[in-house]
């Protein structure tokens, strides 16, 4: 995966989010980069806060090496929950600016997602090897 300019791999210190966004504008000349860090879990909805506080906390590390490069201006780390029953949770307005028109959709896919890879994990509870499901 590549990373925005300046950033090596070495300098997330071993952590890989699960997406990583760049984006840049040019605005009255004015250039701006935007780097949002995304990092997805699925935990039961009772753990949506405390979740997302244990994503934050552990994401903030790699977030501070994005701000402090000279050619970022913003730098979003946005730990997002959808619960293991495909509820989204609300960090995932938190992604409405990127996702623009798209986000409702995106979290209708997301809460889909949840569901079909919770049912696979439910029937592979059996099994002593996890196989790649079809899908």
């Amino acid at each position: 995966w590549q990373l925005p300019n300046g950033i090596l791999h070495k300098h997330l210190q071993g952590m890989r989010p699960d997406i990583i966004v760049s984006t840049t504008t040019i605005e009255k000349e004015v250039e701006t980069t935007t780097v949002w860090i995304i990092e997805l879990t699925c935990p039961t909805e009772q753990r949506f806060v405390a979740s997302n506080d244990l994503k934050r906390r552990k994401y903030e590390p790699v977030a501070a090496v994005f701000r402090h490069q000279p050619n970022i201006n913003i730098v979003e780390l946005v730990p997002i929950e959808v619960g293991a029953r495909g509820r989204p949770a609300a960090s995932l307005r938190n992604l409405k600016p990127l996702l623009q028109g798209n986000y409702s959709k995106a979290v209708e896919e997301a809460g889909r997602a949840a569901i079909i890879a919770s049912m696979h994990i439910y029937y592979g509870s059996e099994t002593l090897l996890w196989t790649h499901p079809t899908m």
